[in-house]
C-alpha cells in the first residue's frame, strides 16, 4: 500500500498513514521542482512572443522619428517582457526554495525497513547510524566554502562544508591540487555535471550522507559560472 493512501478501519471508517518526515520531504521538493517546470515553460512562451515579432527584452518600439513601431504588436510585446521580469524572479525564489528542500530531504533521517524485524517504527532515536565506509573511491578531495544565493551551485544543492569526492570526471587521483577544475567547469558551460559529496552530520543526531547533484555550469548574475567557493580538503 502506497504511503498515503487511505486503508480501511474499524467500522467501514478510513485511516491514512502518515508520512514520515522525509517522505513530507520529498513531496514538499517534487512539488517544488514541477512548480519550476511550469515556470520554465511559461518563460519560454513569453520568449517565443518576443521572437515572433523580432525583438527581445531591450530592443526599442519606437521608430526614428519617435513615433510607435507600426510593425509589431506594442501592447503584446511590453506585456511578455512585463511577465518574463515577474517570472523570472519568481524563478529564483523557486530555485531557493528547491535548494533548501533538497537540504531537507538530506538531512531527514531514512525511513525504516518494514522487513527488518529490527527495525524501530516508534522512534528514530532508536535507529542504529553506521559510519560512512572508508573506501578509496569516497575519499574527497575538495570542500566548499561558501555557496552565493541565486547561484547555480545553490540551484543544484551545494552548501557550505560539503566534501567532494568527484567532480564530473575529477576525483582525489587526478585533480592535480584543483588546476583541473577551471578548464572542466569553463569546457561544461550550460552542460551538466555529476558531483558526488560526502555531507557531514548537521546535527548531533544525524549522521554523514553519501549525495549526489547535478550542476550546471553557467553565466548568472554573480561571478563565475559555479557561485560557489571550493578550496583543497586535506584529511
Amino acid at each position: 500500500m502506497m504511503a498515503g493512501a487511505p486503508f480501511p478501519g474499524p467500522a467501514g471508517s478510513s485511516m491514512t498513514a502518515t508520512p514520515t518526515p522525509r517522505q513530507a520531504a520529498i513531496a514538499r521538493a517534487q512539488a517544488l521542482i514541477r512548480e519550476k517546470d511550469d515556470l520554465e515553460r511559461t518563460l519560454k512562451e513569453l520568449n517565443d512572443i518576443l521572437a515572433s515579432h523580432g525583438v527581445g527584452m531591450d530592443d526599442t518600439l519606437v521608430d526614428s522619428d519617435g513615433f510607435p513601431r507600426a510593425d509589431v504588436d506594442i501592447y503584446a510585446i511590453r506585456h511578455a517582457r512585463a511577465e518574463i521580469i515577474r517570472k523570472r524572479n519568481d524563478l529564483k525564489d523557486i530555485y531557493s526554495s528547491i535548494a533548501a528542500a533538497l537540504e531537507a530531504v538530506h538531512q531527514a533521517p531514512l525511513d525504516p525497513d518494514p522487513l527488518d524485524p529490527s527495525a524501530s517504527s516508534s522512534s528514530s532515536s532508536s535507529s542504529k547510524v553506521e559510519a560512512v565506509p572508508s573506501q578509496p573511491e569516497l575519499v574527497p578531495f575538495a570542500r566548499v566554502n561558501a555557496v552565493s544565493p541565486d547561484s547555480p551551485a545553490a540551484e543544484a544543492g551545494l552548501i557550505r562544508g560539503d566534501l567532494i569526492v568527484q567532480f564530473g570526471s575529477l576525483d582525489h587521483s587526478n585533480h592535480d591540487g584543483l588546476k583541473a577544475l577551471p578548464p572542466l567547469v569553463a569546457s561544461h558551460e550550460n552542460r551538466a555535471l555529476s558531483i558526488r559529496l560526502r555531507r557531514p552530520p548537521t546535527t548531533p543526531m544525524s549522521a554523514e550522507a553519501i549525495v549526489t547533484l547535478t550542476l550546471t555550469p553557467k553565466k548568472w548574475t554573480g561571478r563565475g559560472l559555479l557561485g560557489c567557493h571550493i578550496v583543497p580538503h586535506t584529511q
